[in-house]
């Protein structure tokens, strides 16, 4: 067994789960809170995608959005956002023949495409830059 004193650095990944979305700010405020119980920082980082999407790709925008308003509102705690991102929006089985596959389309989780991937970073710039 290997026992380390721990990642100083490290974060918790809000992705969502079985009881639905936990990006909202009671979420993000009831994991700071434990985090500070435990005695450690209370940094997170919030999955836009995944259950805090219910499953659908395009409802990453929103969340993207409610969290931007979570940190303009004050909370510098909230680190980070990861988003499922592609050239190409959405996802496609894999073929057999792999000659059909769409250049730039994901062949495991829905993404969505690098027009909303850039509209999204510009937008976190922007609140950024205020």
């Amino acid at each position: 067994m290997v026992r380390t004193k721990g990642n100083p650095w490290g974060h918790v990944v809000l992705r969502g789960g079985s009881q639905g979305p936990n990006y909202d700010k009671q979420s993000v405020e009831a994991a700071m809170l434990l985090l500070r119980r435990a005695g450690l920082d209370p940094v997170v980082m919030v999955d836009c995608s995944h259950a805090n999407a219910n499953k659908q790709h395009e409802r990453q925008v929103a969340v993207w959005h409610d969290l931007l308003a979570q940190r303009s509102a004050g909370n510098q705690h909230l680190v980070g956002m990861m988003v499922e991102s592609h050239l190409e929006a959405g996802t496609q089985a894999l073929p057999e023949d792999r000659s059909q596959l769409r250049y730039g389309m994901s062949i495991t989780d829905a993404c969505v495409g690098w027009d909303t991937t850039e509209h999204m970073l510009r937008l976190w710039g922007h609140y950024h830059s205020v």
